[in-house]
């Protein structure tokens, strides 16, 4: 039997988050933390992400996507290119997925991912985001 670890103690927290005794605790620091840039980000999508210089078609990688709220914007600005989202956790993937699902995002996913070795050929994303990323 896996021991649980209590949810907010943080030595190594985040990266064994599904091993936790709360998840959801990390789901909801992730919104608390983020509300306003989120917000930032659903009122000006083009300033928000300007940095990347998204437009139609491109393909994007979100690594560390917790979520996926950041991510189901930026899909809106490049459809129909392919907006991936991915997370070392199962429980935040699983969120990601939950959220897009009450979106109208259809070029987005989300997988579990170890960042240190994706699972795409090489020159195949245009862009890559890693924002709040553990490793």
């Amino acid at each position: 039997m896996t021991e649980k670890r209590p949810a907010g103690h943080l030595s190594d927290a985040w990266t064994e988050l599904d091993k936790t005794d709360d998840p959801s605790f990390f789901v909801r620091f992730l919104d608390a933390s983020r509300v306003r840039s989120l917000e930032f980000a659903r009122v000006n999508p083009a300033a928000a992400f300007a940095h990347l210089a998204l437009k139609p078609g491109l393909s994007i990688l979100d690594c560390g996507c917790g979520t996926g709220d950041m991510l189901a914007l930026m899909a809106k600005m490049i459809a129909p290119g392919k907006a991936y989202g991915g997370d070392f956790s199962e429980g935040m993937v699983g969120e990601a997925k939950s959220r897009a699902d009450k979106t109208d995002a259809a070029n987005l996913s989300f997988e579990i991912m170890d960042v240190q070795s994706l699972p795409f050929p090489d020159q195949s994303i245009d862009r890559v985001m890693a924002t709040q990323l553990i490793i």
